[in-house]
């Protein structure tokens, strides 16, 4: 070290605040008592399953105490329902880019969260969106009040709408890339759905002029909130109360009016499936020549491959019909491994289209 930097560090003054410790990480927990042992000195019992709190036109609420883990842990689950969401293609983008974009937003305190191993995940579905989180039940309800507090003021800042934009107009291009097989899957998918838009719809709408700043911010700040039903699971080191507590936090938050019944049924009907009729065959067929023309601009038009997806409606979940369907998954596994070594990918498989 040279003599003027001696020097220099010889006659520094005293501290004037420039310089100072960071502040105090709120997330970190000091509380780890377990409800479950409370509950079990008083001798009150635990039930063995989740019990319904709340069941109302806005908010339907599920609770546990854990008694099996034994860890002061708890997870809260947030199905928020809301007619708007799904309403129309460009409903559709904007909820989602809503969602990118708050989460965006929320990395202000995120790191301090995860440092604290306390988790949160914001998603948007098609009934409209979901919260997640996880971690120290002494300091989740502040992880809690923080998202939802951003989710009821976002500041949805121009410059990262552009570029949340822009990554999901990639992301829509993209998907014309995927492998043949996925494309079958994705279309049945839609088929089978009894409301379903295309991706298609959803790269038109961000490649436009539709889409707008003005009135994305409107869609978020006051159309997407304004009625919502709000189903939540409280799960783990939490009592009954403390569950309610944090799930009114959240509601006070969001300011929402309840869902009206027509509203509800609306949204139901988004996690309906079509009932193929029985003993007819449908006939689907997607070719490079009959695609639409934004499709053909990004689909791959090097690969040669393609695909077929057979698909049996067997009916609702419920034995004997599943039990037949996963011993036929069972069988195929052998003619599987052959196809693969002849270059062939195959599967059997099967899934859950939505609620009849």
């Amino acid at each position: 070290i040279d003599d003027a930097t001696i020097a220099a560090w010889a006659g520094a003054t005293e501290d004037t605040g420039a310089l100072r410790l960071p502040d105090p990480n709120p997330f970190i927990p000091t509380d780890f008592s377990l409800e479950c042992e409370r509950a079990e000195a008083a001798g009150v019992p635990l039930p063995r399953l989740p019990t319904r709190l709340r069941n109302s036109a806005g908010l339907e609420l599920w609770h546990k105490t854990d008694a099996t883990f034994r860890k002061p842990k708890v997870n809260l689950c947030l199905a928020i329902s809301t007619a708007e969401a799904y309403r129309n293609p460009l409903a559709v983008v904007m909820t989602s880019l809503f969602t990118r974009q708050l989460s965006d937003e929320l990395t202000e305190f995120s790191y301090h969260a995860e440092v604290a191993s306390c988790h949160y995940r914001v998603q948007s579905t098609n009934s409209g969106l979901a919260l997640m989180f996880g971690g120290y039940s002494h300091k989740l309800p502040a992880l809690l009040h923080r998202v939802a507090s951003k989710f009821a003021r976002p500041d949805l800042m121009a410059d990262r709408f552009a570029i949340h934009r822009d990554i999901m107009r990639r992301t829509y291009a993209n998907f014309f890339k995927e492998q043949p097989y996925q494309h079958a899957t994705y279309m049945a998918n839609v088929l089978l759905e009894h409301k379903r838009h295309h991706i298609l719809e959803y790269l038109q709408v961000v490649s436009g002029d539709t889409l707008t700043l003005e009135g994305y911010r409107h869609f978020c700040m006051s159309v997407l909130p304004a009625r919502v039903r709000v189903q939540a699971l409280c799960h783990g080191n939490a009592t009954a109360s403390q569950a309610e507590e944090m799930v009114a936090t959240a509601c006070t938050a969001f300011g929402s009016e309840p869902l009206a019944a027509s509203e509800r049924d609306e949204v139901d009907s988004l996690l309906r499936a079509l009932r193929l009729p029985e003993g007819t065959e449908i006939w689907v067929r997607q070719h490079g020549s009959l695609l639409h023309e934004l499709q053909r601009e990004h689909a791959n038009a090097d690969d040669t491959n393609s695909a077929i997806e057979l698909l049996l409606q067997v009916g609702v979940d419920e034995r004997p019909h599943t039990l037949l369907v996963e011993m036929l998954e069972q069988a195929s596994g052998p003619r599987n491994s052959i196809g693969k070594q002849n270059g062939l990918l195959g599967g059997d498989f099967y899934r859950y289209d939505a609620q009849q």
